[in-house]
């Protein structure tokens, strides 16, 4: 704790869409990659109802990290993206309403696959 003041701070700007996409496609080119990017996108706009938790909540947000394991995996193995994306939200910890809202949105981005 008392090294932290020592070390210099960098802010990094968020990616533009266009630029995440450009580098997931250059990274892991995959056909399935769209379909991450949309699913992304939706979860990162959504705001799930019915729970106290969601109060502060902005959507869940995918960092480029956890994009690029999805494109990968899904270049790899496209029938278990669904589980890749509940894995990598960690939807086993999310409130049973958060959980609802989050299985809703994977349901419909990704078809009757989601189920699981």
């Amino acid at each position: 704790a008392e090294l932290l003041p020592l070390f210099g701070w960098v802010t990094v700007p968020r990616l533009a869409s266009e630029e995440r996409a450009a580098l997931l496609a250059a990274r892991c080119p995959s056909p399935e990659l769209p379909q991450v990017l949309r699913l992304s996108s939706r979860l990162r706009s959504s705001v799930p109802k019915g729970s106290e938790e969601s109060a502060g909540h902005a959507g869940w947000n995918l960092s480029l990290r956890q994009l690029l394991r999805l494109g990968r995996r899904a270049a790899q193995h496209p029938s278990s993206l669904a589980s890749d994306v509940r894995r990598v939200a960690l939807a086993g910890f999310m409130p049973v309403a958060v959980r609802a809202a989050f299985e809703d949105i994977l349901r419909q981005e990704l078809g009757e696959s989601a189920g699981g």
